[in-house]
């Protein structure tokens, strides 16, 4: 009986019937009685129960634990039907290359609004070959068509999902790449991007250091510092104690460059 249960949600999983059908095929399993196994016609022996004599039959399925999967098989009917994982959405996704999804994935798909339309945005943007999991992160996170367009507005032609999603988890936005880069740091890699705007560095930071006395610091200098909580009011201080000196007079002491 529990390989039928499994048919019948597997059928409704593939758009095969209904929810409406699935539900009355899974309400006659349950009121019709399991077959009697040789096991339970068999002539009481002198053993103590559940102990196997030896015929080859396992010890019996607790009825509660037959009970217990027949009612998760009836919630997940039921999930399906309040999300509305109907036919026609089967039918949907499985036009756009995604077969063979289990009811959950289903679910999941229908809770985190990834519809048809959005799997064919992303289809067209570039992305043929997604998983079911890079769709929902990408639906989690609010990664669209319209941010990758402009990722590669800024040049970023060529980044994989799992690259863009970090963009998008980390807020590196457009804002943020053209404020860095109107700092005067050149040209940097997503992974540099990626640890400014992890550690917080920005526009207004890169200014307090460069008044500082620190005018060409690397973007990797800069991350360091932040990590390490150095701004200019420390730089100040540990120059009050004269732990520093301040670059003209460090330049000072520098011996001259052979000609």
């Amino acid at each position: 009986m529990n390989e039928e249960r499994t048919q019948i949600l597997q059928m409704l999983a593939n758009g095969k019937i209904t929810v409406d059908e699935a539900q009355t095929l899974l309400e006659a399993l349950s009121e019709r009685p399991a077959p009697a196994r040789e096991a339970d016609v068999r002539p009481k022996a002198p053993f103590p129960p559940n102990i196997n004599v030896g015929h080859g039959h396992p010890p019996h399925e607790p009825h509660r634990q037959r009970k217990n999967r027949g009612n998760d098989l009836i919630d997940q009917v039921l999930a399906m039907r309040i999300h509305g994982v109907d036919a026609q959405f089967v039918s949907d996704v499985k036009a756009l290359g995604f077969t063979n999804l289990t009811p959950d994935q289903l679910l999941a798909m229908k809770i985190h609004d990834i519809t048809a339309d959005f799997i064919a945005e992303m289809q067209r943007a570039g992305f043929e070959d997604l998983t079911i999991d890079q769709l929902l992160a990408m639906r989690i996170h609010d990664m669209d068509a319209g941010f990758v367009a402009e990722m590669k507005s800024l040049g970023f032609a060529d980044l994989t999902p799992d690259q863009l999603l970090a963009m998008k988890i980390h807020d590196v936005t457009t804002d943020f790449v053209e404020e860095i880069r109107q700092a005067g740091l050149g040209e940097l890699t997503l992974d540099q991007l990626l640890a400014m705007s992890i550690h917080e560095v920005d526009a207004d930071f890169i200014a307090e250091m460069r008044r500082a006395g620190f005018e060409e610091l690397t973007p990797d200098q800069l991350v360091a510092l932040k990590i390490h909580d150095v701004n200019a009011e420390f730089f100040q201080e540990m120059l009050a104690l004269g732990l520093i000196k301040p670059k003209s007079e460090a330049e000072a002491y520098e011996p001259a460059a052979k000609a």
